[in-house]
């Protein structure tokens, strides 16, 4: 029994050791996601996802872009109900409503990059409130939270290119 313990006294160290690097490991790669620095020269970061998860990422920015485009056409005519309506279809509902099937792919993603997805559907939310708790509000408020939004649409995109590797 005294040759069990000694060795489990000299390996312990090693197998604690082991699962802190393992850990901290695992913890980078939820942080950081799948991601590698392009050799392009437009110097963005490449997200790597599986095909599917590509589809998945690139139609949900579709959806975003046509909801702005509705905004903005509803907007143009005085209908802020219609732009509120249109703006809450991209918040966070949308990303409760795909939560199951994006769970591994949020994963993935880079810290930053979760942070600017979820604060644009955060911000639609916000945009939608504010018309329906705002009827007859002053177009340069509503084109300054949409820029705001919009602002968070250009870093994303500037920062990184999705591609899909496996």
């Amino acid at each position: 029994m005294k040759e069990n313990e000694s060795i489990f006294k000299r390996l312990g160290p090693l197998f604690f050791g082991l699962w802190i690097v393992t850990t901290v490991m695992l913890v980078g790669l939820f942080l950081m996601g799948r991601m590698s620095f392009s050799s392009l020269e437009d110097g963005r970061r490449v997200v790597e996802v599986s095909a599917s998860d590509k589809v998945l990422i690139l139609t949900e920015m579709r959806e975003l872009l046509f909801a702005l485009n509705r905004m903005h056409g509803a907007l143009a005519v005085g209908d802020q109900q219609a732009a509120a309506d249109a703006a809450e279809s991209v918040g966070m509902g949308m990303v409760e409503s795909l939560a199951e099937r994006e769970a591994s792919l949020i994963a993935k993603l880079p810290i930053e990059m979760k942070k600017l997805g979820f604060s644009t559907h955060e911000n639609f939310d916000d945009i939608a409130k504010k018309l329906r708790d705002n009827p007859g509000m002053d177009q340069r408020t509503i084109s300054a939270e949409i820029k705001t939004l919009t602002d968070k649409c250009v870093a994303c995109h500037a920062a990184y290119r999705i591609e899909a590797t496996y």
